[in-house]
């Protein structure tokens, strides 16, 4: 077990699957993904860049890019959602969709990688 397993296990069932699908999401795309806790919340590294992190908070849950310029980049497709500067908030009921997840995962990998693939 890591940080990670550590984090997810701490949450009630339904939060446990929900970030969990996120992550799995993280790792189709990007599978040398190394996982850590950052800023207190488990974060994803790819080729020594955040490409993001989660949260559970009392009352949602929050999808951080680790990034003060991703979700402006995305605002016509976040459009409608819960958020603040730096966070997209969603819950178990209204959860990020996989192609959202995937997006945010690529624009945040663009930032860095003219090309957004990995090697």
């Amino acid at each position: 077990m890591n940080a990670v397993d550590d984090y997810l296990d701490q949450l009630p069932d339904e939060r446990r699957a929900a970030l969990a699908h996120i992550r799995d999401l993280v790792h189709q795309g990007y599978p040398d993904a190394v996982e850590k806790i950052s800023y207190n919340m488990p974060t994803f590294v790819v080729e020594g860049h955040a490409i993001g992190g989660f949260l559970s908070h009392q009352k949602f849950m929050s999808w951080y890019p680790h990034s003060g310029s991703t979700l402006a980049t995305l605002s016509s497709e976040i459009s409608g959602r819960q958020q603040t500067k730096s966070a997209l908030h969603f819950t178990v009921a209204e959860p990020l969709p996989d192609d959202l997840v995937r997006l945010l995962l690529e624009t945040r990998r663009r930032e860095w990688s003219p090309s957004g693939q990995t090697d």
